[in-house]
């Protein structure tokens, strides 16, 4: 939560390492709540009005998806 931009919030892969947890449902629920302010107090980003969250899924060469959600607080 600290730096110009900050990225990983939830700890990313070194936090959730089974590729099923690192979905990108995870993703959308840490920038929800950094939006809402409900992030945990060390990594809540100060006034954070704007989130990315980006995944991918599948197995390259036989079937892959990617989606990017980019949240806005208003």
């Amino acid at each position: 939560g600290v730096g110009k931009l900050p990225f990983n919030t939830d700890g990313g892969g070194l936090c959730s390492n089974h590729p099923v947890n690192r979905g990108g449902m995870t993703k959308i629920i840490e920038a929800v709540r950094q939006l809402r302010g409900q992030a945990h107090p060390k990594v809540q980003v100060p006034n954070c009005d704007l989130a990315i969250a980006h995944g991918t899924g599948g197995l390259l060469g036989v079937r892959h998806a990617a989606s990017t959600c980019i949240l806005e607080r208003v």
